[in-house]
C-alpha cells in the first residue's frame, strides 16, 4: 500500500476501529491499524474531537516539563514488538538535534528531524482503564516514540502546559509528509537459530541476576532500558517482560538476522524485516552507559 493509497475517512476509521474494540480482546494500536491498513498517525488524527489533540510539532517544547510528571512508561516501537522502561525523567537536553531523556533506568535518544507531528491522545475506548500519552510520530505516519503519564496530577499539569501548543490545524484527515518506506525484499531466511539466541540470552540473564541493557529501534529513536530481569514469561515466540521499570513484548519470530556489534563487545543486535530492532548487551562498568 503506498501511502497515498488511504480510502479509509476519518469516520470510517473511528467506526472499524471501534468495531474491532468490540469485537476482539487486547487491541493495541499497532494491532488496529494493521486490520484497518492505515498508518497509526491516521487512527489518532481521526480521534481529534474525542480525546486527542494535535500540538505543534515542536517535541522539545511539548516535552520541557518531563521531569516534574513523575515516573512515565517511555514506548519504544520496534520491528520485533515493543520495549517500555518505566522510570523517573530526572535530566533532559538536546545534543546535535536530538533530544535526550535520561533517568536511572532509561534513556532515550529522539532524532527530533523525524518527528512531523505529535498528540495528547486520552483512550477511555481501547483496552481496560484510561490511557493518557503523548504520542510522535514520523511523517509516514509511524510511531516514533510514546509518552503514558500514569500519575493522574502530572497528566493534569501537562494537559495545562500542552493548552497552549495546540497546532492551528484539528483536521481528523491525517495527511503525510513523506511517502510510505518500501520494505526491503527478502528471501525466506531460516533465522531459528538466532531467535533461539535471543530467548536463551534473556534465560540466561534472568538465571544470573545479571545487570545487562536492553536498546529498541524505532523509526527515528533509541531507547535503552537499563537493569537485571526477575523473570520472564514466553507465549510460543512471544517474549512478555513485566517488572517495576520495564514493560515490554518482543515476539522472537520477527527476528530475521542477528549480529555482534562492530563497537561493543558482548552486545548482539537482532533484526527484523526492516532492519535493526533490538540490541542486548553486558553492563561492563558503572559508568557504562551502553549505547551503541
Amino acid at each position: 500500500m503506498q501511502i497515498q493509497d488511504i480510502a479509509l475517512s476519518p469516520d470510517q476509521i473511528l467506526d472499524g476501529w471501534r468495531n474491532l474494540v468490540r469485537t476482539h480482546d487486547h487491541l493495541h494500536l499497532p494491532q488496529i491499524a494493521i486490520h484497518l491498513g492505515v498508518p497509526e498517525a491516521a487512527l489518532v488524527a481521526a480521534r481529534i474531537g474525542t480525546g486527542a489533540v494535535r500540538l505543534v510539532p515542536d517535541l522539545v517544547r511539548v516535552l520541557e516539563p518531563i521531569t516534574e510528571w513523575h515516573r512515565v512508561l517511555v514506548v519504544c516501537s520496534t520491528g520485533l514488538g515493543v520495549l517500555m522502561p518505566m522510570d523517573f525523567i530526572k535530566e533532559t537536553g538536546v545534543n546535535d538535534a536530538h533530544l535526550i531523556l535520561k533517568g536511572d533506568a532509561l534513556h532515550a535518544r529522539i532524532d527530533l528531524g523525524s518527528i512531523a507531528e505529535v498528540y495528547l491522545f486520552e483512550d477511555r475506548e481501547t483496552g481496560p482503564g484510561h490511557s493518557k500519552t503523548i504520542q510522535a510520530f514520523n511523517g509516514s505516519g509511524s510511531p516514533v516514540l510514546k509518552i503514558s503519564l500514569f500519575h493522574k496530577p502530572s497528566f493534569r499539569a501537562a494537559k495545562e502546559w500542552t493548552a497552549a501548543l495546540a497546532h492551528e490545524s484539528q483536521s481528523r484527515m491525517w495527511k503525510p509528509a513523506a511517502r510510505l518506506p518500501k520494505r526491503p525484499d527478502r528471501a525466506d531466511i531460516d533465522a531459528k537459530r538466532e531467535q533461539e539466541h535471543f530467548v536463551l540470552r534473556l534465560r540466561e540473564s534472568v538465571a544470573a541476576r545479571q545487570e545487562f541493557w536492553m536498546e529498541g529501534y524505532s523509526p527515528g529513536a533509541h531507547v535503552r532500558w537499563r537493569g537485571r530481569l526477575d523473570g520472564l514469561r514466553q507465549d510460543g515466540p512471544m517474549v512478555h517482560l513485566h517488572q517495576h521499570s520495564l514493560r515490554a513484548h518482543l515476539n522472537s519470530a520477527r527476528i530475521v538476522s542477528a549480529q555482534n556489534s562492530p563497537t561493543r563487545a558482548d552486545t548482539t543486535i537482532y533484526s527484523g524485516a526492516d532492519g535493526p530492532a533490538v540490541a542486548i548487551g553486558r553492563v561492563e562498568t558503572e559508568g557504562d552507559g551502553g549505547a551503541i
